[in-house]
């Protein structure tokens, strides 16, 4: 909980997605429901880890 800001902050950077960070962040300084936040990662397309 403490770190999120900082991986968020990093994340962006250096230009790296990292949608659960995200997420996380919102929940907890954006007062997003984790309801929202679940539904969101869960919808995102598929795509490779590494090219």
């Amino acid at each position: 909980v403490e770190t999120t800001a900082s991986a968020k902050a990093l994340a962006e950077k250096h230009g790296v997605e990292m949608p659960i960070v995200q997420e996380v962040y919102r929940v907890l300084y954006e007062e997003r429901p984790p309801q929202e936040a679940l539904q969101s990662l869960m919808s995102r397309a598929l795509k490779e880890e590494f090219s």
